[in-house]
C-alpha cells in the first residue's frame, strides 16, 4: 500500500502566517544548490518604502513524503529541499544598500535554510516508523526542527546585527560553513 502525503512547509527570515499554496511556484523559486549563489537580480519584490534594513531573503522548505507499508513495516521516503523565493525577496534600490557585504549576509540565510533541510533529512531518517504513528512522528519532527531553524535564523540576525557587525558576520559565515559541512551527508 502507498501512502502519500504532500507538505509544502515553509521557513523564513520574515514572520506572519502565510499560505504555502501562494507562496510556491516554480518560477517564483530558486531551489538551493551548493553552486548557485544569489545574485540581487534575484531579488524581485518591491522594497517597503518604510523599512529600516537594505534587504529581505524569504525561503521555504518544501517536504514531501510517501510510505510503502509491507508485511506491517512502513518505509517513508522524503524529498526535502529549501528554496528562495524571488517575488517575496527584496533590496532597496539604492547602491548602498547592494553591496557584497550584504548579499553575503541574504546568502546565508538562505545556507541556514538549507542547514534545516539537511537537519530535518537527518531527524527524519534515523526515526523508525509504525503505520499508527507514521504522521504523528513526521508532524513532530518537522515542527521541532523547523522552530530551530526559525531560531538560528532569528540568531544570526540578532548577533550579527543584521550584518552591521562584521566580526560577528564574519563568525556566522564560518558557523554557516562548517554546518554545511558537517551535515554533507545528507544534502539532497
Amino acid at each position: 500500500m502507498l501512502h502519500l502525503i504532500i507538505l509544502l512547509l515553509h521557513l523564513n527570515s520574515g514572520f506572519g502566517n502565510h499560505s504555502p499554496t501562494k507562496e510556491f511556484s516554480a518560477s517564483d523559486t530558486l531551489a538551493w544548490q551548493p553552486e548557485t549563489k544569489l545574485t540581487w537580480n534575484d531579488f524581485l519584490a518591491e522594497a517597503p518604502s518604510r523599512n529600516n534594513f537594505a534587504a529581505f531573503t524569504y525561503t521555504l522548505i518544501s517536504m514531501e513524503y510517501s510510505a510503502k507499508i509491507t508485511d506491517g513495516k512502513v518505509k517513508p521516503s522524503f524529498k526535502i529541499y529549501a528554496a528562495f523565493n524571488k517575488r517575496k525577496s527584496w533590496v532597496k534600490k539604492q547602491k548602498e544598500a547592494r553591496t557584497p557585504e550584504i548579499l553575503a549576509h541574504e546568502q546565508a540565510h538562505f545556507d541556514i535554510a538549507e542547514i534545516t533541510s539537511r537537519k530535518l533529512r537527518k531527524a527524519l531518517q534515523s526515526e523508525t516508523y509504525s503505520r499508527n504513528n507514521l504522521e504523528q512522528k513526521i508532524n513532530r519532527i518537522y515542527q521541532e526542527t523547523i522552530q530551530s531553524g526559525d531560531e538560528m535564523q532569528a540568531l544570526y540576525d540578532e548577533e550579527s546585527d543584521h550584518g552591521l557587525n562584521k566580526p560577528q558576520q564574519l563568525q556566522w559565515l564560518k558557523r554557516v560553513e562548517r554546518e554545511m559541512a558537517e551535515l554533507a551527508d545528507y544534502a539532497r
